[in-house]
C-alpha cells in the first residue's frame, strides 16, 4: 500500500495507462534490485537457455575438439605413414640387390629379360593418377621327397585366376612367373596376353626345386616363396602412384567374383591405410590351430604365443591398402627375416608357412602403427575377400590343442563328417569345430555358383575353397550330367584329378563351360 501510495502521488490521475506501465516498471525494478526470481518464471527459456543450449555449447565445443584432434591424430598418421614409404623407397636398391643383383643391361635386340622388369611382351603397367592394382605370384614346384613331380599352379590355375579377376577389374593385373626350361610356354604367353597381365618372368633357378616347399632367392640363401614374394611386392608397389589401393593375394587357391575395391572400401578407406581379413571363429584361433601355434611358438617364442594364441588367425592369403601401406607392409613381411628371434636359431622359424606367424605378430603386436598404418580387420565372410577354408579346416589342425592333425573332411554324398559324427560340431577332446559341407550346411554356396557372405551379397574374392574340393566335384558332376553343362574344358582336353575342384567352379560358374559362354581365345 506504501509503495502504490507514492506512485500515486506522483503520477496524475488522468493518465490511467501510465499508472498500469509505472507498476509493472516499478516491480520489475523493484525485483531486479533485490536480485529476486519467481520460482517458475521463464521456465521453458531459461531451460533452454541456462541448461540446455549450455549443454549444447558444451557438447558442440566438445565435438568440435573431437573432430579437429581426430583430424590432427589422422593427419599426423598419414604424414608419418608417408615418411615411412619415403624412406623404404630411398633404400629400396640398397634392401633388395641381395637377391636381385645388379641391373642386366638390355641385349643388343633391346628385350630386357631381367627378372626385376616386366617382359616386353606383356602389358605395361598403367601408372595413370588413381589406377588400382592386383599384385599375385606364381611358381612351379619340382620333385619333392616322394619323387613324384607337383606343381603349386598349373595352366587351369591361372585360366581361373586370370578370366575371373579380368571379368570384375580393369586395372592392372601384375604377376610374377616361373618360367620353364626355355622360358614360359606359347600357351602360357597367349593366357597372359590375353587377359592384359603385366608379366614378370623368373628364371627357373631363381626358386629351389630340391623339396616339397618352394624356396626362392639367391644361390646363398633361399627364404619360402610365400614370403619371398613381398620383395616383388614392394617393388611393384613403389611404381604406382600414392593414392592407388593394391590387392595382393595368393594365387593357386583365389578367384574372383566381383570387384574387391568397390565393396564397401568406404567401411575401411581412407580412415585405416590396410585391411586384412580373419578366418573363422572359433575355429581358426592362434592357440588353438596346431599348425598356427607350432609357427608363432617356433618364429617368435613361447611367451609371444601366451599374449597372441587367442587371437582369431588373420588370413595369408590376401591385404588390400592403399600404395604407401602395401609398401611398409610388404618390407616388414621380409624384414621378420632378420627380426622375427627364432630366425636366429638353426632349424628353427625356417619351413614354409612361417609368413603366416610373421602376419599375425605384425598385426596383433601392432607394429606398424607406430610407422603411420593403421590397419582394419574384417572378420570372416565379412569384406572383400572371404577366406573360407576355416569352415572346413581339414589341413591345419584347427581346435586341435596337443593332438595330431585330424581328418576331418566332409562327405558330400552324407553330409556327415569322415572319422565319425555328423556334419556341425566336431569334438576332438574338449574343443570342438564347427564344420561341414558349403552348400547344404553353411549355405553360402548359391545354386548359380556363387560364393556368398554371411549378409547374402557375393564375396568379391574368395580364398581356400579347394578345402571343399570333394562336395565342388560331386556339384559340378551333377550340373554336367543334368546336361545343364557340357563337362569339364581346358586348353589340354584333359583335366588332372588335383584340377578338379576348380574346374568344377569354373563350371558352377559358366565360366568356360556354358554354351553361352566363350571358351579362352575364342573369337
Amino acid at each position: 500500500l506504501w509503495l502504490l501510495t507514492a506512485i500515486l502521488v506522483n503520477v496524475p490521475i488522468s493518465n490511467s495507462n501510465s499508472v498500469h506501465e509505472s507498476l509493472i516498471s516499478s516491480f520489475n525494478n523493484s525485483n531486479a534490485r533485490i536480485g529476486r526470481r519467481l520460482q517458475f518464471e521463464n521456465m521453458f527459456d531459461t531451460m533452454g537457455s541456462l541448461g540446455g543450449k549450455k549443454k549444447n555449447r558444451d557438447k558442440d565445443k566438445h565435438n568440435r575438439s573431437n573432430r579437429q584432434k581426430k583430424s590432427s591424430s589422422s593427419q599426423l598418421i598419414n604424414n608419418r605413414l608417408q615418411l615411412s614409404a619415403e624412406a623404404i623407397l630411398t633404400d629400396a636398391p640398397r634392401y633388395h640387390l641381395w637377391w636381385t643383383g645388379p641391373p642386366e643391361e638390355s641385349n643388343e635386340q633391346g628385350s630386357n629379360r631381367h627378372f626385376s622388369r616386366p617382359t616386353t611382351w606383356g602389358a605395361r603397367h598403367n601408372l595413370t593418377y588413381g589406377n588400382n592394382a592386383i599384385f599375385t605370384m606364381a611358381v612351379v614346384q619340382g620333385l619333392g621327397k616322394d619323387d613324384t613331380e607337383s606343381f603349386s599352379s598349373t595352366v587351369n590355375n591361372l585360366l581361373l585366376y586370370l578370366h575371373t579377376a579380368r571379368k570384375v577389374f580393369d586395372g592392372d593385373i601384375v604377376i610374377a612367373l616361373e618360367a620353364e626350361s626355355g622360358g614360359l610356354s606359347e600357351e602360357v604367353k597367349a593366357i597372359l596376353r590375353f587377359y592384359r597381365a603385366v608379366v614378370y618372368e623368373l628364371p627357373t633357378d631363381l626358386c629351389s626345386k630340391a623339396t616339397n616347399s618352394i624356396f626362392c632367392g639367391s644361390a646363398d640363401e633361399r627364404v619360402p616363396a610365400s614370403v619371398f614374394r613381398f620383395y616383388f611386392f614392394e617393388l611393384w608397389a613403389s611404381m604406382y602412384p600414392e593414392n592407388s589401393l593394391i590387392l595382393i593375394t595368393d594365387f593357386r587357391d583365389v578367384f574372383f567374383q566381383s570387384n574387391p575395391f568397390t565393396y564397401r572400401t568406404n567401411h575401411w578407406h581412407p580412415e585405416h591405410q590396410l585391411v586384412l581379413f580373419k578366418e573363422f571363429h572359433p575355429n581358426m584361433v592362434i592357440g588353438r590351430c596346431r599348425f598356427n601355434r607350432l609357427q608363432m611358438e617356433d618364429c617368435y617364442g613361447l611367451e609371444a604365443l601366451r599374449l597372441l594364441g587367442q587371437h582369431v588367425i588373420v588370413s595369408s592369403g590376401a591385404a588390400l591398402g592403399s600404395r604407401d601401406a602395401v609398401l611398409v607392409w610388404a618390407r616388414h613381411m621380409t624384414l621378420q627375416l632378420q627380426d622375427a628371434p627364432g630366425r636366429q636359431v638353426e632349424g628353427r622359424c625356417q619351413g614354409a608357412g612361417i609368413e603366416h606367424a610373421f602376419i599375425n605378430w605384425l598385426v596383433y603386436g601392432n607394429k606398424l602403427r607406430q610407422l603411420g598404418v593403421r590397419i582394419r580387420l574384417i572378420s570372416q565372410g565379412e569384406g572383400a575377400v572371404n577366406s573360407v577354408g576355416g569352415l572346413l579346416p581339414n589341413t591345419v589342425g584347427s581346435n586341435a590343442l596337443n593332438s595330431s592333425i585330424t581328418d576331418n573332411r566332409v562327405d558330400p554324398s552324407k553330409g556327415s563328417i569322415r572319422g565319425g559324427g555328423t556334419a556341425g560340431l566336431v569334438r576332438k577332446g574338449e574343443v570342438v569345430t564347427i564344420s561341414g559341407p558349403i552348400q547344404s550346411f553353411w549355405r553360402i554356396f548359391s545354386d548359380d555358383g556363387y560364393v556368398l557372405n554371411w549378409n547374402g551379397e557375393v564375396s568379391p574374392v574368395v580364398h581356400q575353397l579347394d578345402h571343399f574340393q570333394d562336395e565342388l566335384v560331386m556339384i559340378s558332376d551333377k550340373l554336367i550330367s543334368s546336361g545343364m553343362v557340357p563337362g569339364y574344358l581346358n586348353l589340354s582336353g584333359s583335366v588332372p584329378d588335383k584340377d578338379r575342384a576348380w574346374q568344377a567352379v569354373a563350371v558352377a560358374r559358366c565360366l568356360w563351360g556354358c554354351k553361352s559362354s566363350k571358351r579362352f581365345g575364342d573369337t
